[in-house]
């Protein structure tokens, strides 16, 4: 909640053309990070359900592999700010954000560390405390200083977030790396002489489906907001974010749910109990339609009074893209419980083709729609994106996942 906090006063200080610019630029940075990080926090959580203790042999080699990722993703996102059609402003931001890349690409490591141990409440805090720095800095700058802030004074706060938190957790990864970490659910036993070696080539292997998913979700999630950018301005990509971020907001409860507490627990019981990871899959498809359902009537209700009063009437225009982006709700929440059963045993290369096909055609829609229809058009795309989606996966996990069941 730090960020959509943060979000709304970034909203009201900068202006809705500076607002766009610096989310563009924040979008581009994460893009950057998901390649960083290319899935190996994936490959930790699936590894170790599977292997237990075994998995050790990956740690070390997937750590280097993020190192060389990270580089790589760092001078990709330095280079694309040096000669691509920027002004000096974008290209200040960007470059400072890619010290955002490097912090963000080890705190998803890490998490995934303190998932294999199911330190839960670590986990809440660690993706807590980047979040809420950056507040606290905001609101410093802005309220204690008296600074008329700028996105390039929001860039440096981030670079300097990123670079203490990608000081604090190398020396953790660097212990993991040696064994020294508890892994729950499995016995506290360690056979090191009976670990085969994994070699760089073998942590590729595992991790580009991930990678690569992670990749095509940013383009069918947020892909909107660069072309946005780059297609018809600043301004339409600063009123599509106010919707965004409200999206985004929302869809912490699912992305936590999942992806931080049940998707080791499905990695395990994909493979050890198949009858109780049926059980889940259903209980968590009736949780989310319901309350998927029912958050969108309420964001569509209030969007009226609301977006006015909390991101300023500089941004009445953001009412409809909320009132249509608030039918994705629902889509995306079930979309969570249905995708989340394929990312075990083979079944995540398939989700990767659907990802992939979901991905190209939100692209496609939105180099269609956004020149007739601005941010609305974008919104659109971003609709139809997300029932595709949602209609891949669940014919997938009835099909193949679930046969026979």
């Amino acid at each position: 909640m730090c960020t959509f906090f943060v979000y709304i006063v970034l909203a009201r200080q900068l202006g809705a053309e500076n607002y766009g610019l610096f989310s563009a630029a924040f979008s581009l940075a994460t893009i950057a990070s998901i390649t960083a990080n290319f899935g190996i926090p994936q490959v930790w959580l699936k590894v170790f359900g599977s292997e237990g203790w075994g998995a050790l042999s990956w740690v070390r080699p997937s750590l280097i592999l993020l190192v060389l990722t990270t580089v790589i993703s760092c001078f990709l996102m330095l280079a694309w700010s040096e000669f691509g059609p920027h002004d000096s402003v974008s290209e200040d931001v960007l470059s400072l954000m890619t010290l955002f890349v490097l912090g963000q690409a080890f705190s998803e490591s890490m998490v995934a560390k303190l998932q294999l141990e199911e330190k839960y409440m670590k986990v809440a805090l660690l993706q807590f405390a980047p979040h809420f720095l950056r507040l606290i800095s905001v609101l410093g700058l802005i309220y204690v200083a008296r600074v008329n802030i700028n996105p390039t004074d929001i860039a440096l706060i981030y670079g300097l977030v990123g670079l203490i938190t990608f000081a604090v957790f190398f020396h953790p990864l660097r212990q993991f790396s040696l064994g020294n970490f508890v892994l729950a659910g499995h016995e506290c036993t360690r056979y090191q002489n009976s670990i085969t070696p994994k070699s760089h080539k073998d942590v590729f292997k595992e991790a580009w489906p991930f990678g690569f998913g992670a990749v095509l979700a940013f383009v069918y999630l947020q892909i909107d907001i660069i072309m946005l950018k780059y297609i018809s301005g600043d301004r339409e990509a600063g009123l599509y974010n106010v919707g965004f971020v409200v999206l985004t907001a929302i869809m912490l409860f699912p992305v936590v749910l999942f992806s931080k507490f049940l998707l080791p627990k499905y990695y395990r019981w994909s493979v050890h109990d198949r009858e109780k990871f049926f059980s889940a899959y259903k209980r968590g498809n009736i949780i989310m339609i319901i309350s998927g359902i029912f958050t969108a009537l309420v964001v569509f209700l209030l969007s009226d009074f609301g977006v006015p009063f909390v991101f300023g009437e500089e941004y009445k225009d953001s009412i409809i893209l909320v009132k249509i982006l608030a039918i994705v709700i629902p889509l995306n929440f079930l979309a969570y419980s249905v995708g989340a059963t394929l990312v075990t045993t083979h079944h995540i290369r398939t989700k990767i083709k659907i990802m992939g096909l979901v991905a190209v055609t939100n692209v496609v829609l939105n180099l269609w729609l956004i020149p007739y229809f601005g941010s609305s058009g974008a919104a659109a795309a971003t609709v139809i994106s997300s029932a595709l989606l949602l209609g891949f996966y669940y014919f997938i996990a009835k099909h193949r996942v679930f046969i026979g069941v």
